[in-house]
């Protein structure tokens, strides 16, 4: 019984590994490291919200306790 329990708690820890590792390998993917549009924009901003008819982006800044609205147009 024993081994069995081994061998589930082992094959548990391999995939959650796994999973680890593939969460890891996009995250520098999920957002750019250089802003070159000029906005003033946190480094990881996280509340956005885009309207795809307007274009138009609203993202939440947690530090200084603002909002910004962008035009993706422009």
């Amino acid at each position: 019984m024993r081994k069995h329990n081994i061998k589930w708690a082992f094959l548990f820890l391999s995939v959650l590994c796994l999973i680890v590792l593939f969460v890891l390998s996009f995250k520098d993917r999920v957002y750019s490291k250089t802003d070159t549009s000029g906005i003033p924009l946190e480094s990881n901003p996280r509340g956005i919200v885009i309207n795809p008819i307007t274009d138009i982006a609203v993202v939440a800044n947690e530090k200084d306790d603002s909002v910004s609205v962008v035009d993706l147009n422009t």
